[in-house]
């Protein structure tokens, strides 16, 4: 019992210096070392200040026959990273209890900063014996002795690596309980395991201007520029940005500037605004002319920051218009868009404010190059319609153009696209300028013109089809009335005159010039007329067809009588109205066994379908007696099962069914039962 009051005195006073002054003798033990202590995990690494984490320190490989009643041990950091906020005991030594209730150990920890060892974390843990000073029950296996839970309170400043310290696990001593309980034994362990600590360097936020590069192509283009912040930690604590944007005046015109979404993410009040944005627009006799942000992240209500922003983002847009081109003889004319005078403020300590370093800024390039047009096609033929077109960004101011053909004659239009006719055969200059208020600029075409033999497109798509129907264009193509192969071949569909579908894929070849288009006519497809648009080219000469057709949503206008089903074959219909076919896809146009009825001495299947009422012969739809009950039979076929009454069937005392191939049984069975009801009636 002194020996154990002994060693609580000595835990209580220096966690573990059993010294002479105990009752009981420290004795150092010979068996082999295979207990160790190690701290898990085993290297961590932070990215906040006032970000926490939590180590253990653990034991593993103890024996039972080790007698283990005192652990303890140093976790020595450097302060100057780390701060210890809290020490707990772990759960390994408290299952191996010796009493019959708690406490089951002494937990004793401090955290200090001792002259030998500097900033540390120091733990002893003792196991209780009983009432009479025994131990009945000792630790053995693996498990936690304590947690440590440490608080980032510094990170370096990129370039500079990442800060490090070592969580030094020392000073290490594990005490048994000797065999004769009146000595104690120092327990040999395996060398104790450290950790390393990793803080990560603060990246250096960047201010860039996107595009880097932007190219306009025509006065009065407005186009919109970003200055945004990349790689921004929310440990820079930004709460204020500032920037110019510096241009060239000649060629460009500042005409607004927006905020960008980035700061507004992250709000420390309730309500907005979450930022106060500042725009000056100016001609500076330092900058020159530039555009001046500056953007304040609002506090809370009680003055504070809690929200810092972190990531990528737009700080603000601005928006400029090309005001100067150069002519098509002119090189393009740059400029840089220069970030300047940038500064980020931070929010050091809740009361304090400093300059956040930052990355080289980014600045952006300029460029305006000469006017441009198209014109088509690239080899007109005298007296041929030329379309001449100027390829107009979406954003721009009303623009004047003057064109001079090299013909004689010259047209003013605001108009992007125009047409003209040259007269004859022969090389033109043809001069675009273009104008916005006192600016020009000038772009120069030669148009070579020459005199082409058009050549023969006919097409042919007949006059009316329906939803789900699968339909044949065909095309013909001539040179002085001899069908030819043509070099090019095109084939687009237009309907309400928009283009819905390009065919020119589909084009097959059947013979020399003659050419055939399946199209299959979605069920969705709106009724209306609908126009093919089939353009062929053969070396120097151009030739072009168009031919129209109806989409019409039933069968009502095709033909006055049912049409029938003549065939059917891979789920496609070949409907007949005795005069030409048409093909449907029977699922498309939703066909469903509906009935029976007699035409012309003939039973015959009533289909329902979305275009309309058809009819078939029972054969075609593989129709079947499946049940006679009474005077009621069932029919079944591949659209469908019907039950009918025979006397629905009947016409005449003459009246037969038609029968063929697999419905000769279907008939005589039919005609069996005809003939009894009507001796019945």
């Amino acid at each position: 019992m002194k020996k154990i009051l002994a060693l609580t005195i000595v835990i209580q006073l220096t966690i573990i210096n059993l010294v002479a002054s105990c009752s009981g003798t420290l004795y150092q033990a010979q068996a082999q070392a295979t207990a160790g202590l190690y701290i898990d995990p085993a290297s961590y690494t932070a990215h906040r200040i006032g970000e926490t984490f939590n180590v253990t320190v653990n034991i593993r490989n103890l024996e039972t026959s080790q007698r283990l009643i005192v652990a303890q041990f140093r976790v020595v950091y450097n302060d100057t990273l780390l701060q210890a906020v809290d020490v707990r005991e772990g759960p390994f030594l408290q299952q191996f209890n010796n009493v019959a209730e708690p406490p089951y150990t002494t937990f004793i920890k401090y955290t200090e900063n001792d002259l030998l060892w500097g900033p540390n974390v120091l733990v002893g843990i003792l196991v209780m014996p009983n009432s009479t000073g025994q131990y009945t029950n000792y630790p053995y296996g693996n498990g936690t002795l304590a947690t440590i839970t440490f608080e980032t309170i510094y990170r370096p400043v990129a370039p500079s690596s990442p800060a490090t310290c070592l969580l030094n696990l020392t000073d290490t001593l594990l005490v048994g309980d000797a065999q004769d309980q009146e000595n104690v034994t120092e327990i040999p362990q395996a060398t104790p395991i450290s950790a390393t600590y990793y803080a990560q360097a603060i990246l250096l936020p960047t201010l860039t201007i996107q595009p880097s590069d932007y190219t306009s192509t025509l006065l009065g283009e407005l186009f919109n520029l970003n200055v945004n912040i990349d790689n921004l930690d929310a440990d820079s604590k930004l709460i204020c940005a500032q920037f110019r944007v510096q241009y060239n005046a000649t060629l460009l015109q500042a005409i607004d500037a927006t905020e960008g979404t980035f700061l507004q993410q992250f709000p420390n009040s309730a309500d907005q605004p979450y930022t106060f944005f500042i725009k000056y627009i100016e001609d500076d006799k330092h900058y020159g002319p530039n555009v001046l942000i500056g953007i304040l992240l609002m506090p809370s209500s009680t003055g504070q920051y809690t929200n810092y922003p972190q990531g990528n983002g737009t700080l603000a847009t601005i928006t400029f218009e090309t005001i100067s081109q150069p002519s098509s003889s002119q090189p393009p004319i740059t400029s840089d868009l220069v970030l300047s005078d940038t500064l980020l403020v931070s929010n050091l300590n809740g009361q304090d404010v400093g300059e956040i370093k930052q990355g080289t800024p980014v600045n952006g390039l300029y460029q305006v190059q000469a006017p441009t047009f198209t014109y088509e096609p690239a080899e007109p033929s005298a007296g041929e319609v030329t379309i001449f077109k100027v390829t107009e960004p979406p954003n721009h101011a009303l623009l004047n153009y003057t064109w001079n053909f090299g013909d004689g004659i010259t047209t003013n239009t605001t108009s992007p696209t125009i047409t003209h006719a040259f007269p004859s055969t022969g090389q033109y200059n043809v001069t675009l300028t273009v104008i916005m208020g006192n600016a020009t600029a000038t772009a120069v075409e030669t148009v070579t013109v020459g005199f082409y033999v058009p050549l023969g497109v006919t097409a042919e798509v007949g006059s009316l089809h329906f939803k789900g129907e699968t339909a044949e264009f065909t095309v013909l193509t001539t040179d002085s009335g001899k069908p030819i192969n043509p070099t090019s071949l095109e084939a687009k569909l237009y309907f309400n005159g928009a283009l819905i579908n390009n065919l020119s894929s589909a084009i097959q070849t059947v013979d020399t010039g003659f050419y055939r288009i399946p199209y299959y006519i979605p069920t969705d497809a709106s009724p209306g007329e609908y126009t093919l648009l089939v353009q062929a080219k053969y070396y120097g000469a151009n030739g072009a067809s168009i031919a129209k057709f109806t989409i019409n949503p039933t069968l009502t206008t095709w033909n006055d009588q049912i049409a029938q089903i003549t065939a059917i074959q891979n789920g496609i219909a070949t409907i007949s109205n005795g005069i030409t076919n048409l093909s449907l896809n029977l699922t498309a146009i939703n066909a469903t066994l509906t009935g029976l009825i007699v035409n012309n001495g003939q039973v015959l299947a009533s289909i329902s379908t979305s275009v309309g009422t058809l009819s078939t012969k029972l054969d075609t739809i593989n129709g079947k007696i499946g049940d006679v009950t009474g005077s009621n039979v069932t029919i079944s076929s591949i659209l469908g099962n019907i039950t009918t009454k025979l006397d629905g069937i009947q016409s005449t005392a003459t009246t037969t069914l038609y029968a063929a191939s697999i419905l000769s049984a279907i008939a005589a069975v039919l005609a069996v039962a005809i003939l009894i009801l009507m001796r019945k009636k």
